[in-house]
């Protein structure tokens, strides 16, 4: 079974700089896609699933992430304590897809972004709540707030606010490290800095997918691995075999 958590990483990465053209350089931009109808979460505390709404997805499957639960607490995951605040959360996660689908007209006008408006809400929701977190949500719900947060690219400030939060629920094991990762790759990027994990991609380099520059390439894997998340080159290989 596929992981909406999992699968929408790949589909919140950065967009790619360009398809290749032969030595390397880059000319065109590519799309980012949606995400799959189901979620799987894996703790060391007992495994549970839950369900999301069905979306269209047209991404390749990939690995779910182990998080060890540091509470003692048994979090309920499929009944989060605030459902309707999930529904919220799941309905602006479609919405936020929606706009990001391919479009079957390439001259067809994009709908207007709507990244904003779901920023600004989310920060309301913070405010409220605090960080939605598996148990407040739902693992979907969860999700779906990470990825608003990934895609509030015109507010970075908010973005390293959500990172901390989400960094402080991923260590109570209530939250994703997985997500945790791919934020941070985000931040370090709209900040013209280094990425840490090389969730972001950057281009086509001799017929290959290449990650947007990061710290020590060397032991990026061993980095991955420590957030649950599979090689370099195994999540190449979901975006068509890694060619491009």
């Amino acid at each position: 079974m596929k992981s909406l958590r999992s699968t929408l990483l790949l589909a919140v990465t950065a967009t790619l700089i360009g398809a290749c053209s032969g030595d390397g350089s880059s000319t065109t931009t590519v799309a980012e896609s949606t995400i799959p109808p189901t979620t799987v979460a894996t703790t060391e505390a007992p495994t549970t699933t839950s369900m999301a709404p069905t979306t269209t997805t047209t991404m390749p499957p990939t690995t779910t992430t182990t998080v060890a639960a540091a509470s003692p607490t048994t979090i309920a995951l499929d009944d989060p304590t605030e459902p309707e605040l999930r529904d919220e959360l799941l309905a602006m996660l479609a919405a936020d897809q929606e706009e990001r689908a391919p479009q079957e007209d390439p001259d067809a006008e994009l709908p207007p972004s709507g990244d904003a408006g779901r920023t600004a809400r989310l920060k309301e929701i913070i405010a409220e709540y605090g960080w939605p977190t598996w148990e407040l949500v739902g693992v979907d719900g969860a999700t779906a707030a990470w990825a608003i947060a990934q895609h509030s690219d015109q507010d970075v400030e908010f973005q390293r606010e959500a990172l901390a939060l989400l960094e402080v629920a991923a260590a109570e094991g209530n939250g994703s490290l997985g997500e945790v990762a791919y934020l941070t790759d985000r931040v370090a990027l709209n900040s013209d800095e280094l990425q840490v994990y090389g969730t972001q991609l950057g281009g086509c380099v001799d017929g290959k997918l290449s990650a947007a520059p990061m710290i020590d390439e060397e032991n990026v894997d061993a980095r991955r691995a420590a957030m649950g998340l599979g090689t370099l080159e195994e999540y190449f290989a979901e975006f068509g075999g890694g060619a491009c």
